[in-house]
């Protein structure tokens, strides 16, 4: 059965057997069923859709009114999520024309298929694309050319060949531009800290687009003047927007989205940084490819959207596509119907067939998560390393031992921890391992470990002392603990440290001292350093009465690589300098409602080391916690505080916590807690999929991203959760597929 209808046209494919329209035919409708539920034969008919096909010229664009034809038969159209749009036709042969005497010309050329709006007009366009043909059948009794029709990727544009930054040399205009052809990035992370750096630049290009920073462009307070600023947030709206003028400057065919519309699109999501965090795409992506895999980590989509040139009635053009983007899963329910037993036929029931499966095992409906081991800074005073029989040995024996390795390669340069009691055997004044378990929790076993990188930073914004550690001595003339002047490695298998020199003679002399004092356990060499524990940072979302499943089916994610605890002990001697509490919050809004400002009062004079070390970190906070790019910061002597500014969002309005300002401490717990109760929001429930078949072609509100709440006239509730916890949660509309012949079309519901 031909679905077309229209003035045959010319045949540039090849000659055609025409193909008769069929205006107002009728289809019987089958038995409707589901699943332990039986429906008696239906007796009514349905008015057959009406389709109309258009081809543009080859080599043209879109096809106006005029192009219509009548010699391709349409099978069917599938479309789910982005660009994933097919039309598939059939070009049959005549009886007198053999299929190798066809002409297949490989040129491009556009195919559109309409339908009737509600006035008779054919302003709505079902699907378009490029046409392909392909002859898939060929033997005695069958000849025929198939035809494929795709949104293809080539009609949006070119692909991305790196991205766009101001230009920042002296005397550049603000639109001057340069290219710089690597992966296009989003708020990266960066390699010291880790943090989430934002990237986009307040400059714009000549269609206001936003650009980029490099991210190695920005850091010290020199180069973020040089660029204007400390790098702005992408939130979706700019990285979309940028997106689209980036790769499709020409809107040859689709038509570039206004940020005002895609900041409406993305409703109260449009200024939230937390949803972009370090997304790359590649050199070469197109743009859908380049919109798919900004938006899908996220659970956001896209779709096109057609709309005719209704200017002119002999021609209705169609105008160039739209693009639109949307959260998935957040649409209002929709409804399919089918009606109840004993119901007279009125025409207005929909389903043909359902064929859903409800599995309440499948989806987890509790989750937990491991993180990073976490970590903890401290100042910990080492032990000797070596034989305590060689305590008394002068400074010229052992200098002089020094050439026999084997003998006296630890005196006096090998300084330890003693975590593991490997060296209780060597020193009689060790009664036992180190205790770290006040430090890294009750649960922490004895075992080797090693010295990571201070989590406290100096002015440089480099972690503090030599190489990332602080390695001191209590210097007895001053009574001071002092740096250390003398080389030193990390051991990489346990705790400690050996200096890489002969052993230094004031340091000699003076444990020589405390020795023959019997003051072994007296302080003389300390490190301030971190440790790791052997509990990871943890989270979970629990069960709760939503969940079909009365029994807890809990899932174990690895996040180790996504979030972190690191936490600067009190007994770390660095932490006094860098610690404040708290004072208050308040929101700034800029002109358009959007927030660009954050301020955070602290106790005391801080201004002028926070200006230098230009990041602090929230710990301890309800929902802040994390790590801050400083954009100003005063100090008031009426009210004794620092009014700190950053240009990050502060989520969460609660006045508590800690800031540091000089540290790499972060600490992950809420945003890792937030994310498992959103991951679980979105699988806990029961597992609902399969497919509904409607009855006809004229059901086109429904689209890729629908939720099918019901099936109305039976009452066939969809939720995935007990009607007991009172909360809702649809199976969602991820495939649609209309088949002219059958004149159904085929939901799939994931």
């Amino acid at each position: 059965m031909s679905m077309t209808n229209g003035t045959a046209g010319t045949n540039d494919i090849g000659p055609m057997r025409p193909i008769s329209p069929i205006p107002n035919a009728t289809i019987n409708t089958p038995s409707t069923h589901m699943t332990a539920v039986v429906s008696p034969p239906q007796t009514l008919s349905r008015l057959a859709a009406t389709l109309i096909i258009l081809l543009g010229e080859p080599g043209g664009d879109r096809p106006s009114l005029e192009q219509r034809v009548d010699w391709l038969d349409l099978d069917r159209i599938e479309w789910s999520f982005g660009t994933a749009r097919t039309i598939t036709l059939t070009q049959l042969p005549n009886s007198f024309q053999r299929l190798e005497d066809l002409s297949l010309e490989p040129v491009r050329r556009v195919l559109e298929v309409r339908r009737y709006d509600d006035n008779g007009e054919l302003t709505e366009i079902v699907a378009w694309g490029l046409l392909k043909a392909n002859p898939d059948q060929l033997n005695a009794q069958v000849e025929s050319i198939g035809l494929v029709v795709t949104l293809d990727d080539v009609l949006f544009g070119h692909r991305a060949y790196g991205y766009r930054v101001h230009s920042a040399h002296t005397g550049a205009a603000a639109t001057d531009f340069t290219v710089i052809h690597e992966d296009i990035v989003f708020n990266p992370i960066e390699r010291e800290d880790e943090a989430v750096r934002g990237n986009r630049s307040p400059e714009v290009d000549d269609n206001d687009a936003p650009l980029w920073v490099a991210p190695d462009a920005l850091g010290s307070a020199s180069e973020e003047s040089v660029q204007g600023t400390p790098g702005l947030y992408w939130y979706i709206p700019e990285a979309v927007f940028a997106l689209c003028w980036l790769l499709n400057p020409d809107e040859e065919y689709l038509q570039n989205p206004t940020l005002d519309e895609l900041k409406d699109q993305a409703g109260d999501k449009a200024a939230d940084e937390k949803l972009i965090r370090n997304i790359r795409i590649k050199r070469g992506t197109t743009l859908p490819e380049a919109l798919a895999q900004l938006l899908k980590p996220i659970d956001w989509a896209f779709e096109f959207v057609e709309t005719v040139d209704t200017s002119d009635p002999t021609l209705l053009v169609a105008n160039k596509t739209q693009l639109k983007i949307f959260e998935r899963r957040q649409r209002p329910p929709v409804t399919v119907s089918l009606l109840a037993r004993g119901e007279v036929e009125d025409g207005t029931s929909q389903t043909d067939e359902i064929d859903l499966t409800y599995d309440i095992t499948e989806r987890p409906n509790a989750i937990e998560a491991q993180a990073e081991l976490q970590q903890f800074e401290s100042t910990f005073t080492l032990s000797p390393g070596w034989d305590d029989t060689h305590d008394s040995l002068t400074f010229v024996s052992i200098e002089n031992g020094h050439k026999n390795k084997q003998l006296y390669r630890d005196v006096g340069t090998l300084w330890v921890l003693n975590e593991s009691g490997s060296y209780l055997e060597k020193r009689a004044e060790l009664t036992g391992p180190y205790d770290l378990r006040p430090l890294l929790g009750s649960e922490n076993s004895v075992r080797r470990r090693k010295f990571e990188r201070c989590l406290t930073l100096a002015d440089d914004q480099n972690p503090v002392g030599d190489n990332g550690y602080l390695v001191e001595w209590k210097n007895p003339t001053s009574g001071n603990w002092e740096p250390v002047q003398w080389a030193f490695s990390v051991l990489q298998d346990e705790c400690g440290i050996q200096f890489t020199s002969p052993v230094p003679q004031p340091l000699w002399q003076r444990w020589r001292t405390l020795a023959a004092a019997n003051m072994k356990t007296e302080p003389l060499i300390r490190i301030t350093a971190v440790v790791e524990s052997d509990r990871r940072l943890s989270a979970s979302a629990d069960r709760d009465e939503r969940s079909p499943l009365d029994m807890e089916n809990r899932a174990m994610l690895d996040l180790e690589d996504k979030y972190k605890y690191r936490k600067v002990a009190t007994t770390s001697t660095l932490y006094t300098a860098h610690h404040e509490a708290i004072e208050a919050i308040n929101t700034i809004n800029d002109a358009d409602g959007n927030p660009t400002t954050w301020l955070i009062d602290i106790d005391g004079d801080h201004a002028t080391t926070i200006l230098k070390r230009k990041k602090i970190c929230i710990l301890g906070s309800t929902g802040n916690d994390g790590r801050y790019t400083v954009d100003g910061a005063t100090y008031s002597l009426g009210s004794n505080k620092t009014t700190i500014s950053v240009s990050q969002r502060l989520p969460d309005d609660t006045i508590d916590g800690v800031v540091g300002f000089g540290t790499l401490e972060e600490s992950d717990y809420h945003r890792m807690k937030t994310f498992l109760e959103e991951e679980l929001a979105k699988t806990d429930g029961a597992a609902v999929s399969g497919t509904i078949s409607l009855i006809g072609l004229d059901h086109w509100s429904y689209r890729p991203g629908d939720l099918i709440d019901k099936i109305e006239g039976r009452e066939i509730d969809l939720n995935r959760y007990t009607k007991s916890s009172g909360e809702t949660s649809y199976p969602e509309v991820t495939r649609l597929v209309f088949d002219v012949h059958t004149q159904t079309l085929v939901l799939t519901l994931e």
